[in-house]
């Protein structure tokens, strides 16, 4: 997992717990962290809830990156 504050990797329970707690208070690094994952060789994106934003900054963010967006229940079923 990749936290969006410092856009470094989160590798235990505490640094999430303290990442999710600063993402309230402090200025987010998105587009850092799509490029770090994206650098890692990520290709792929999956966008949780409703709606498709997320992926489609994504695409414009990671050179030859795709996503797909899981909304509901049956989205998660389709992928098994």
């Amino acid at each position: 997992m990749i936290g969006n504050v410092e856009a470094t990797p989160l590798k235990d329970e505490s640094k999430a717990r303290a990442d999710i707690i600063a993402q309230m208070q402090s200025r987010v690094r998105w587009t850092q962290s799509v490029k770090y994952l994206s650098e890692l060789g990520v290709v792929t994106f999956v966008e949780i809830g409703t709606g498709s934003v997320l992926g489609g900054l994504i695409k414009r963010i990671a050179d030859g990156a795709t996503s797909m967006s899981l909304g509901n229940p049956q989205d998660i079923e389709a992928l098994e």
